[in-house]
C-alpha cells in the first residue's frame, strides 16, 4: 500500500467517525427536545445529506 492510499483510507475513516459523532449529538438534541420539530428537522436534514452522499 501506497502512503497515499493509507492516508486516504486514514482521512475516509476521520470523516465517518466525525460524522457519526455528529449524528449522534443530533439523536441527543432529539431525545433532550422531544417537543422541538427545528431539531427533528436538522436530524432528517442530516440523514438526507449522508444519503446523497453515500450514493
Amino acid at each position: 500500500m501506497e502512503k497515499n492510499e493509507f492516508d486516504e483510507d486514514l482521512f475516509n475513516f476521520y470523516s465517518q467517525l466525525i460524522h457519526e459523532e455528529k449524528l449522534i449529538k443530533l439523536l441527543r438534541d432529539i431525545l433532550d427536545n422531544k417537543d422541538d420539530d427545528e431539531v427533528i428537522s436538522q436530524f432528517i436534514e442530516e440523514v438526507k445529506r449522508e444519503a446523497d452522499d453515500q450514493s
